[in-house]
């Protein structure tokens, strides 16, 4: 028997639905250049592919759901300038994992995973600012 009240829409599967969805906006527009390729001197872990594309794939959604009116170029100098570390052009890991807490991201990705990405990607857990736009 009804009882008459209204069920609630599954919110998981909308919100799920929207990072599917998100995911393959990505995967269509990904850039050709492989992330290997961009420390020609090394290639990346699993893991490390694995950490860079979660990155990657937490600040899209963010771009697409915070920043519709600025080119994606734009919002990549903006998360970069954010990360980066105050008295050099370099992004360490203190400074990913302080863009990830101000946009409310910091459950996403684990220290370990940070760690990986500057560890793979820079040189003393040092990542050159243009090697961190090229990886974004």
């Amino acid at each position: 028997a009804k009882t008459g009240h209204k069920t609630q829409p599954n919110t998981f599967h909308k919100a799920n639905q929207s990072t599917t969805m998100i995911f393959n906006q990505i995967v269509r527009h990904a850039p050709t250049t492989s992330i290997v390729r961009i420390n020609q001197s090394r290639t990346l872990t699993t893991q490390g592919l694995a950490a860079v594309e979660k990155l990657r794939l937490v600040l899209e959604e963010y771009r697409v759901n915070n920043f519709t009116d600025e080119i994606p170029s734009r919002f990549k100098k903006t998360v970069a300038y954010a990360a980066k570390d105050t008295r050099q052009d370099v992004i360490v890991p203190e400074g990913i994992e302080r863009l990830l807490r101000n946009i409310g991201a910091s459950d996403r990705i684990s220290k370990d995973e940070v760690n990986t990405i500057a560890s793979e990607i820079g040189s003393g857990k040092q990542i050159p600012l243009h090697t961190f736009l090229q990886i974004i």
